[in-house]
Formats: C-alpha cells, sequence, structure tokens
C-alpha cells in the first residue's frame, strides 16, 4: 500500500501488541526504534527538510484530484440552482402572460364587469344613439355624468373584483407548477423538505387588491393629465372623473379575441361605447396613447406582483432576483484553473 501511493522508500516502524503499564504506557523497548529516529532527525536538518519537501510534494500533487472532486460538485450545485432557478422564473413569467393575456382577450367584459357596465351606459337604446349620432352623444356626455357617479364605481369595483381573481389564479397556478417542477429534482425535493409551497403566499390576495387599486388610481390620474388645459372638457373632468376611468379600463381589456357567438357582439359594443366616450372627451390619438400607458402600467404591476412570490422559492436557493450568487457562480471553473496552476 506504501508503494501504491509513492511511499515504497518510506522507513516504516513496527510497534508491537504489548501489555501497557499502570500508566497506560507502552513499554519504553516497543517505541525504541521510533524515538532514535525521531531524535537522530531533530539533529538533521538536511534530513528535515528533505522531509518536508517530500511531505509537500506528495501534498500538492494529491491536492489536484482532490479539487477536480470539489470543483465537479461546485460545478452539480451551479446547475441545480440555474435549473431550480430556472424553473420557478418560467413558471411564474408565464403565469404574468397568461394574466396579460387574460385582459386583451376580453375575458374579463364577462359576467359582473359586463352587468354593472350595461349598468353605467344603459340600455341598449344608449349603444343605437351613439352610433346614430355621435354628436347627440357628445351633447348628453355631461349631464350623463353628472346624473349618476356611482355606477361607474360599481364598474371599478367589479373590474378589481375581476382581476384579482385572475391574478391569484395565476399565482397559485405558478407555485404549483414550480412545486411540482421541483420536487422532481432531488436537490429542489430537500430545500422544500416538507413545506407546502403550492398556493399563493398569505396575503397575496390582499396584496393584489391593493396593487389593482393603485392601477385604477393611476389611470385616474392619467385622465386628469390629459385634461389639463382643456378648457371646454373641464366640467365633464370635474362630475366625470370615474366614468372616464371606467371607460379607459373597459378599453384596455377590449380586445374580444377569446369571446365567442354573443359574447362578442356584446363586448364589443361595450369596447365601442367606451371609446367613443374617451374620443369624445380626448380624440382619437390621445385615447390610444392612454390606452398603450395603462397597458403597459399594468404589465409592470403584474411582473412585480409575481415576481415577489416567485422569492418565496428563489430565497430557498440564496439567489435574490434568480442571479446565482459569485461565491457559487463560477466556481468550480476558478477551482480547475487554481489547482492547474498549482
Amino acid at each position: 500500500m506504501l508503494s501504491r501511493e509513492g511511499l515504497g522508500g518510506a522507513q516504516l516502524f513496527v510497534v508491537p501488541e504489548a501489555a501497557l503499564d499502570g500508566m497506560g504506557m507502552l513499554p519504553p523497548a516497543a517505541v525504541e526504534p521510533l524515538r532514535l529516529w525521531v531524535r537522530d532527525l531533530a539533529a538533521d536538518a538536511a534530513g528535515r527538510a528533505d522531509i518536508a519537501r517530500r511531505t509537500l510534494n506528495g501534498t500538492v500533487k494529491a491536492l489536484g484530484s482532490r479539487v477536480e472532486a470539489v470543483a465537479q460538485a461546485a460545478g452539480d450545485q451551479e446547475r441545480a440552482v440555474e435549473a431550480l432557478a430556472g424553473d420557478a422564473r418560467d413558471a411564474y413569467r408565464d403565469a404574468v402572460a397568461r394574466i396579460l393575456e387574460a385582459t386583451r382577450d376580453g375575458a374579463l367584459l364577462r359576467g359582473e364587469v359586463l352587468a354593472r357596465w350595461q349598468d353605467f351606459v344603459g340600455t341598449g337604446e344608449f349603444f343605437r344613439a351613439m352610433e346614430q349620432n355621435i354628436g347627440r352623444f357628445r351633447d348628453r356626455l355631461g349631464a350623463f355624468f353628472r346624473g349618476e357617479p356611482e355606477p361607474a364605481v360599481r364598474v371599478e369595483t367589479a373590474i378589481e373584483t375581476g382581476l384579482q381573481a385572475v391574478i391569484i389564479d395565476e399565482a397559485a397556478n405558478a407555485a404549483e407548477d414550480t412545486d411540482r417542477r421541483w420536487r422532481s429534482d432531488p436537490a429542489g425535493r430537500h430545500l422544500l423538505g416538507s413545506d407546502d409551497l403550492s398556493g399563493a403566499s398569505d396575503g397575496f390576495a390582499e396584496t393584489a387588491a391593493a396593487e389593482i387599486r393603485a392601477w385604477q388610481g393611476s389611470l385616474m390620474e392619467l385622465i386628469r393629465t390629459e385634461g389639463q388645459g382643456k378648457r371646454t372638457q373641464a366640467r365633464w373632468l370635474s362630475f366625470g372623473i370615474n366614468g372616464l376611468g371606467a371607460a379607459l379600463m373597459i378599453v384596455v381589456f377590449s380586445m374580444t379575441a377569446g369571446l365567442t357567438g354573443l359574447e362578442v357582439g356584446v363586448a364589443g359594443g361595450t369596447a365601442v361605447v367606451g371609446q367613443r366616450l374617451l374620443e369624445a372627451v380626448f380624440g382619437e390619438d390621445a385615447v390610444r396613447r392612454l390606452a398603450k400607458t395603462a397597458r403597459e402600467d399594468l404589465h409592470t404591476r403584474c411582473q412585480r406582483l409575481l415576481e415577489a412570490e416567485q422569492e418565496r422559492f428563489l430565497a430557498r436557493l440564496d439567489v435574490p432576483g434568480g442571479v446565482a450568487p459569485a461565491v457559487l457562480s463560477g466556481h468550480a471553473a476558478d477551482l480547475r484553473r487554481l489547482a492547474a496552476s498549482v
């Protein structure tokens, strides 16, 4: 075994098995050869230096293979971190995409939102009057807003409730997807342990609702800003800010790709009313700009909400934002390079 390890020429001391004395020590004769060798070595500076050199050389030679094993393990860990972080990011990014699709395909114009919007704009006669004579629509707009602002608030509330439900559902789907992917990987299973992260976090519903209300508030501010300096419309804005905000939300959610049959006609009609209403106040170009800004703001807010949710998983990797820490990233390559230099 010594020869196999490159120590075939090393001096071998055999200490025979012997009874210990009353102090628990071996008989002096049993270790006498070793004592003499150490004594002679202590008196021989050249001998000590030779042993030190041989010890160092052996250590350095052994270091290469040992470091390679550590580098392999570090590389495996890097790949595991990247895979698990990628699984979490992909799941939550897909969830954001599904939320945004739900805001574009007309899905939010179903049910309660559609009912409240119809209450707000009135019956089918309102639609026909608008289509037949846009001038008459403009004449009636101010009185329409001054008469009943409360239905506009109900539209906002219905939109908040519907959008919140979509966001919560997709956040739960992303968590379930991430949990499933992680549990299919040994490293992920170890990190999750017995914890159940397959649903939205506690308090997420309230956080989402607050973010939606903040988005709705930003829409109102957009409308106020757009209306500045428009003296002829100042009275409309002062009495109808909630109504204009509700109309802008309807325009944001007005694409009808996901609707069929009667729903297309109904939802399409709601979108036309909302757009014509805003165009009568701000003009066609301004409405397009407002809708684009509102969509982008909603995208940013949804992305921020879901990124905060995915941190529940990424925090277990100690990977803020999904980026591997410097102590781990590239560590395997550094180890191999340094071992080669040694």
